[in-house]
């Protein structure tokens, strides 16, 4: 039966939603670049460059095109483009909602429908992981709104029996991937809801469906082509075989793709030893799932509400009973991508929770049209006839309708707050003013701000006199071809044929030998970055310039006394700390600090492994007061550290008593020990201390190397080289390589 309500009045809810979430969205959309990944993004989509991996080329097309808009700045353009398409995923959440109620329950009336399937839309609207990405440039609206396309066509594909919907799915797919690699894990749910809803010409169909996906997979090809026209932004340079690999692959992050289900399995000698040790395994996945399950239920309580949590589960068993393909197809999707992300969570579950609306549709709908407070129904999903609201769901329905509408409004009161961007200009001001401090024709070797300082010469373009490389171009085992002579003309480039990669002291030597030669032409510079410290050899060979920046020189800096440079530097970094604190809402969001806490920790590394230890206090006490760690075990270690290398013995005793008596028996607490009474020339008590300390964290290099030191001075060749062997198994980077050499020296012949 169909309604005589009109079209248009039948629609004014939804409209209203999609009007009334869109412009809140503006009101809170972020007015230039945001942290962590936005100055990236919104580079490369201006510019047309290669994003971190896996490219993200469908992203950079789209957001280019809004980048015309006769109105606002880049970064704001790129930022509304988040929010169109966090607007056009609503939209198509609630067709593909609808058309789930029309598989499932047949041609029914669109009245029946409408509320069922906007509210939950309505909850995914206004929750924080969905809501904080549309004022943002980010590939996670656009990621939502391919995935709900891609369940719409399908759903489309069933409801219409029209074959054309399957290959818009096909190509919609191929599309997708150029946004987010993660729907690589889409395809055995795909392939499950085609065997089972294709009933002709399977095959016929399937390879049509490739065709068409290859055709929107396509839009990879962007990645090699653009990167052969040398952008500013290239990561990984993916114009070679091994670059584009690497990009499609995401090789970047392979160490925790599904870190949550690795499982070590253990070598058996007997068949009773296997047997047992594979149902361990079989154990250990179903304890895995069960925690991935858990987590989930967890995160959709947190993000969305408990009424999604309901919904979520009820809707399931509800698509259980009426169509199990669609059901298996939804777990696929959600398995994969919460085991693949549960160590981020939030927006990078956006795709389970369109899953999650979709059953909340299934479960509201049943709640509200099957009345079975009036009386009892003979089934799930049955036709209820026309009518108005009320006398379809009855007086309780229409009231339990209305008392979950009204969590909308209040989730998006609730999250207002928490979302609203609308006042930050803190992610740009801080890096502009450090990146304006560096001198003329300068090489600057960026660290964890190189997003913003590309974004700065790409964009504003503040600085077309500089040359910019990052410390991973040097320091990287994985060369892929990015420091060329056409891509750097102007920079000397070492010959890497005659080294070592696969060597840690052979990519410092590379990297030395660059800064070197280049020195040589023009200023070489580089930010504070403690990975630069850990991954070479000649830390001391950068001296203090201004702020955060320090200049290469190729004399050792340790011989000379340039104290004073040191303390301006760092004092010149504390004022434009504390004028970046005086800004309008500096303490609303505090991720802004994420540059500064990276600069305060490698100002720590630098001053402790150049012996500046006043100053490294001076660095401590702002770790510890500002950013909020005096008290944990690890910063009170750094400061007893600190004091036994400064011979400042009597406080260290006072500190490490303060140590053992807040975190006693604990890693810290045994290795500060063990320094200390070394210090002390204690040497059979600090051996005992460091076994200790060996004991609670084995994978320490540092307390291996303590242990085989003090074996030495105590004469024990046998045990001094015992020790020293685990000492070199555990070696993780040039600063411990460095360290076991000096070492290795002090001991009589070699082991």
């Amino acid at each position: 039966m169909h309604s005589t309500h009109p079209a248009n009045s039948r629609n004014i809810p939804l409209v209203c939603l999609l009007f009334l979430s869109w412009f809140v969205y503006l009101s809170t959309l972020s007015p230039t670049i945001f942290y962590r990944d936005t100055p990236e993004l919104v580079d490369t989509a201006f510019t047309l460059g290669i994003s971190h991996p896996a490219g993200f080329p469908i992203y950079n097309l789209m957001a280019k095109a809004v980048t015309f808009l006769p109105m606002g700045s880049i970064p704001f353009k790129i930022n509304l483009f988040s929010s169109l398409m966090g607007g056009l995923a609503l939209l198509s959440l609630y067709m593909a909602s609808v058309s789930l109620l029309r598989v499932l329950a047949g041609p029914e009336d669109s009245d029946s429908y409408l509320w069922p399937a906007l509210i939950p839309v309505g909850f995914l609207a206004f929750c924080i992981p969905f809501w904080g990405n549309t004022m943002l440039a980010e590939v996670y609206t656009l990621h939502t709104l391919f995935t709900v396309l891609v369940i719409l066509s399908l759903l489309k594909w069933k409801e219409k029996e029209d074959i054309r919907y399957l290959y818009s799915a096909a190509l919609i797919y191929g599309l997708s991937a150029g946004n987010h690699g993660t729907v690589a894990f889409y395809l055995p749910a795909i392939l499950v809801l085609f065997f089972f809803w294709c009933q002709h010409d399977r095959w016929k169909h399937l390879a049509l469906c490739a065709l068409f996906f290859l055709w929107g997979f396509s839009v990879y090809m962007y990645l090699p082509i653009r990167s052969l026209t040398e952008p500013t932004f290239d990561w990984g340079n993916p114009e070679t075989l091994q670059g584009f690999l690497f990009h499609v692959t995401d090789q970047k992050d392979a160490h925790s793709h599904f870190a949550v289900l690795n499982q070590a399995t253990a070598s058996s000698s007997t068949v009773a030893e296997a047997t047992q040790s594979t149902w361990n395994w079989i154990v250990g996945l179903f304890s895995k799932i069960q925690h991935i399950g858990i987590s989930f239920i967890r995160d959709i309580y947190k993000n969305l509400s408990m009424l999604s949590v309901i919904g979520f589960l009820l809707g399931a068993a509800i698509c259980f009973r009426k169509n199990l393909p669609f059901l298996v197809f939804c777990a696929v999707i959600v398995g994969t991508n919460t085991a693949f992300f549960i160590s981020w969570q939030g927006e990078a579950y956006l795709p389970s929770y369109v899953v999650v609306t979709l059953f909340t549709t299934l479960a509201l709908y049943w709640i509200i049209y099957t009345p079975w407070w009036k009386t009892s129904a003979d089934g799930l999903l049955k036709d209820t006839g026309a009518g108005s609201l009320m006398d379809r769901s009855g007086l309780v329905g229409t009231a339990l309708l209305l008392a979950i509408g009204l969590t909308i409004p209040w989730a998006a009161f609730k999250n207002y707050s928490r979302v609203d961007h609308s006042w930050n200009h803190l992610s740009e001001t801080m890096t502009r003013q450090v990146y304006l401090t560096l001198p003329d024709r300068a090489v600057f070797v960026s660290g964890m701000s190189w997003f913003f300082y590309n974004y700065n010469q790409d964009v504003r373009r503040l600085r077309d006199d500089v040359t910019a490389v990052t410390v991973w171009d040097l320091i990287s085992p994985h060369r892929t071809g990015l420091l060329t002579a056409r891509r750097y003309p102007n920079l000397f480039l070492p010959d890497e044929e005659k080294n070592n990669f696969k060597s840690l002291e052979g990519i410092s030597d590379y990297a030395q030998e660059f800064l070197e030669k280049n020195d040589v032409l023009a200023p070489v510079v580089m930010e504070q970055n403690f990975t630069m410290y850990e991954q070479t050899k000649f830390t001391s060979h950068w001296q203090p310039y201004r702020n955060v920046l320090l200049r290469y020189s190729a004399s050792d800096s340790s011989s000379l006394n340039n104290e004073f440079s040191h303390q301006r530097s760092w004092d010149e970094f504390k004022s434009l700390l504390e004028a970046e604190l005086s800004r309008p809402n500096s303490g609303r969001d505090m991720d802004w600090l994420n540059n500064p806490r990276v600069w305060i920790s490698s100002m720590r590394d630098y001053f402790h492994d150049t012996g500046r230890y006043d100053l490294e206090r001076q660095v401590l006490t702002m770790t510890g007061n500002f950013l909020g760690q005096s008290g944990h075990p690890q910063w009170l270690f750094q400061y007893l550290d600190n004091l036994i290398a400064d011979r400042q013995l009597d406080k260290a005793h006072t500190l490490l008593n303060q140590v053992k008596a807040e975190f006693p028996g604990t890693f810290e607490a045994w290795l500060g020990q063990g320094l200390l009474l070394s210090a002390q020339n204690h040497e059979a008590k600090a051996v005992e201390a460091f076994k200790k300390a060996v004991s609670i964290r084995p994978e320490s290099f540092r307390a291996h190397l303590e242990v085989a030191r003090i074996y030495r001075l105590m004469d024990e060749k046998a045990l001094a080289d015992k020790a020293l062997v685990s000492a070199r198994q555990r070696i993780a980077n040039v600063r411990q390589v460095m360290q076991f050499k000096e070492e290795l020296k002090r001991f009589e012949g070699t082991i």
